[in-house]
C-alpha cells in the first residue's frame, strides 16, 4: 500500500472538518452581522473561505449530485412498490391479471428471498420479512409481493429504469417514445455518470455550478414515469369494468370522420357524458360521449329493450376504426 494512498484519505477526512469548520464560521458570522465590521470572526471567515473555497464547491458538488441521484432511485422504488400493492385492490380478481406479472412475481420473490438471506446485514433489506415474501407467493387471495419489484442494483440509469418497468408490462416503446422523457433522459444518464464518479472516488475536475438542468430534467422525467404508472393503474380500472360493468358492442354498421359510431344498441339505456370503452392498438381507452343521435334527432338520453339503431360522437384524438373493439357501460337486466 502507497503512503499516498493513506494520505489522500486523511485529505478527505480533513476536508470534512474543514467544511464543519465551514459552517460554523458562517454561523457565527450570522449571529454576529450587527456588529460585522468590527468582529474578528469576519475576519476568520473570509481568510477560511479562500483557503477552503475550491474544496467547499467540491463537497457542494457532490452532495447536490449524490442527493438529486438519491431522489431518482428512492422516488421510482417507493412508485415500483406503491403502484405493485395497489394491482389487487384495483384489478381485485387474479384472472384478470396477465400472466406475465404473476410469473415475475413469482420469479423476482424468489430472487428476493435468495438476496435476504445473503445479504441478511443489508439495511435495504431489514424490514422485509421472508416469511411474509413466501406466505404472499402462496396465498390463495390475490396478493403481490412489491418489494420483489424494486431495483436492487443502486444504479439506475435510462435503461435500467426501462428494465424495471418491463414485468410491469409496462411497454419500452410507451417510456422511450414520450417526448418527455426523450427529451430528457440523456440528462439523467449524465447525472448517473457523476454520481458513479463520486461513488467511486474519481477526481472531478469540472464542478458544476449551476444546477438548473439537472433539477428540472429529475423532475420532468420523474413526473412522466409517475404518469405512464398512473395510466396503467388506469387501464387496470378500465380492463376490470370491462369484465363486470361493461359489454361488447356486437353489431358496429359504421364509423364517421373516425369520431362517430353507428352501431346497435338492445336492452340498454345511455346518456351523453357516458364514456366508451375502446380497445385499439393493443391500449384501453375510455371516451366520452358528445351527444347521441337516432332518428336523424339529437336527444340526451336513450333507454329501450329492443333493438335500436344509434350514432354516438366520440370526437377525441383517437381515431375510431372498424377493427376496434368496443364497449358499452351495462344498465338494464
Amino acid at each position: 500500500m502507497q503512503n499516498s494512498s493513506l494520505e489522500k484519505f486523511k485529505k478527505d477526512i480533513d476536508n470534512i472538518r474543514e467544511y464543519i469548520k465551514h459552517i460554523n464560521l458562517v454561523n457565527k458570522v450570522e449571529q454576529n452581522n450587527r456588529e460585522i465590521k468590527k468582529n474578528k470572526s469576519i475576519e476568520n471567515f473570509i481568510k477560511h473561505f479562500r483557503n477552503f473555497s475550491r474544496e467547499k464547491k467540491r463537497f457542494e458538488h457532490r452532495a447536490v449530485i449524490i442527493s438529486l441521484y438519491g431522489i431518482l432511485e428512492n422516488h421510482i422504488n417507493l412508485w415500483v412498490q406503491e403502484h405493485i400493492s395497489n394491482i389487487p385492490f384495483i384489478l381485485k380478481d387474479k384472472s384478470l391479471l396477465s400472466s406475465k406479472i404473476l410469473d415475475s412475481n413469482f420469479k423476482l420473490s424468489i430472487e428476493l428471498i435468495s438476496i435476504i438471506l445473503k445479504q441478511k446485514n443489508n439495511p435495504k433489506y431489514e424490514n422485509i420479512n421472508k416469511e411474509e415474501v413466501l406466505k404472499k407467493l402462496n396465498s390463495i387471495d390475490f396478493e403481490l409481493n412489491s418489494e420483489a419489484f424494486i431495483s436492487t442494483s443502486g444504479n439506475l440509469t435510462h435503461q435500467k429504469i426501462v428494465e424495471l418497468f418491463a414485468p410491469l408490462e409496462i411497454n419500452t416503446k410507451k417510456i422511450n417514445k414520450n417526448h418527455i422523457i426523450y427529451r430528457t433522459k440523456s440528462t439523467i444518464d449524465t447525472l448517473i455518470s457523476l454520481r458513479n464518479e463520486i461513488s467511486h472516488g474519481t477526481k472531478i475536475d469540472n464542478i458544476i455550478i449551476e444546477f438548473n438542468e439537472y433539477i428540472d430534467s429529475l423532475e420532468e422525467y420523474g413526473e412522466a414515469l409517475f404518469s405512464i404508472l398512473q395510466e396503467k393503474e388506469e387501464e387496470y380500472k378500465i380492463a376490470y369494468e370491462i369484465k363486470y360493468e361493461f359489454s361488447k358492442i356486437e353489431k358496429i354498421y359504421n364509423i364517421i370522420d373516425n369520431s362517430i359510431l353507428l352501431f346497435e344498441i338492445e336492452n340498454n339505456s345511455i346518456s351523453v357524458g357516458d364514456f366508451i370503452i375502446i380497445f385499439a392498438n393493443d391500449n384501453l381507452y375510455k371516451k366520452k360521449i358528445l351527444s347521441i343521435e337516432v332518428d336523424n334527432e339529437k336527444i340526451e338520453y336513450l333507454e329501450t329493450k329492443d333493438k335500436k339503431n344509434i350514432g354516438i360522437d366520440l370526437r377525441s384524438d383517437l381515431n375510431l376504426k372498424k377493427n376496434q373493439t368496443f364497449y358499452i357501460k351495462k344498465r338494464i337486466d
